[in-house]
């Protein structure tokens, strides 16, 4: 598994994220993200129903019927632990500093742990750095990212 680092200097994950879940879905991946807060994972539950007037993104909240029927499963909860493979996300998005636990089905079939690194938020670069050292001791591959002065992301290092 990969773990990627985005990290959020003057954009906010609101202008970025529903990028990045575009470019998912185009590959046709499952994605998971992962939230501190049930008032969070709401938030960006409306919001990617409503981000672009002429397109949605298809998701659903995993506290809400059928949700892993949805290729982009929004959540809260501190476990990332699909019934069975199928159900798993190819990636996972983390936000706000969380740290959840990830059962082995889910890391069978993960290419990605992508946390969000937002400068505004202390928890979040904390555990990044922390999250950043174990990737490297355990030899995974980890890369860095920001963004340019056109809004795209580039890999840094």
């Amino acid at each position: 598994m990969e773990y990627w680092f985005y990290h959020l200097e003057s954009a906010t994950l609101e202008s970025c994220l529903p990028q990045l879940l575009e470019k998912t879905l185009e590959r046709g991946w499952r994605a998971q993200v992962q939230f501190a807060s049930p008032e969070r994972a709401k938030q960006i539950d409306a919001f990617l129903w409503s981000y672009k007037a002429d397109s949605f993104l298809p998701h659903g909240r995993d506290d809400e019927p059928r949700a892993s029927d949805q290729p982009i499963i929004i959540s809260h909860a501190n476990e990332i632990a699909p019934a069975d493979e199928a159900e798993a996300p190819d990636l996972v998005f983390l936000v706000d500093g969380v740290d959840p636990v990830i059962s082995e089905t889910a890391k069978g079939k993960m290419s990605r742990l992508i946390s969000f690194v937002d400068s505004r938020n202390t928890q979040s670069i904390d555990m990044a750095r922390t999250r950043w050292s174990a990737a490297k001791a355990s030899g995974a591959a980890v890369s860095y990212w920001r963004q340019d002065m056109q809004g795209r992301w580039a890999k840094q290092g």
